[in-house]
């Protein structure tokens, strides 16, 4: 390096001076008309995006609905409490059903065999219920 640069303040000086003079030559101006082409640009895509995610389907994507919105919409139909909610769900649940829904039209997942592991108490809760939601209907047919 060359260190007389450093030890004269007059040459630094004028390299500064060089350096900084082609920011200090006009003030800084703002392009509205290209930023206002820029924003409508962006507002643009993103309205395309947002109709596009709005109205196409997506195969991805489930029902609103659901298989468990539907499960505790026959809950509440038939007037069962949060526990009988809770407890049901449970049955449900240990019968990895894709549909639990199934529960309120096929009698037989309230069979005692498919009931096991569950404390007395609950299974004579989930006899009172399938009482309540098969009340009317024939019994099961006698196995042949």
């Amino acid at each position: 390096m060359t260190p007389w640069l450093f030890a004269q303040p007059g040459r630094m000086d004028e390299l500064v001076r060089q350096m900084a003079g082609g920011f200090r030559e006009k003030p800084a101006e703002v392009n509205w008309s290209g930023m206002l082409v820029g924003l409508a640009a962006a507002t643009a895509v993103l309205m395309v995006w947002w109709l596009a995610a709005k109205w196409l389907p997506d195969p991805h994507r489930r029902p609103a609905g659901g298989p468990w919105r539907l499960f505790f919409a026959l809950c509440r139909a038939h007037g069962l409490t949060w526990r009988e909610y809770r407890l049901v769900w449970r049955v449900a649940r240990r019968q990895t059903l894709d549909q639990p829904a199934r529960l309120f039209i096929e009698p037989e997942r309230w069979r005692p065999e498919r009931l096991e592991g569950f404390e007395p108490n609950h299974v004579a809760n989930l006899r009172r219920i399938h009482a309540r939601l098969f009340a009317g209907m024939e019994p099961d047919p006698p196995a042949q």
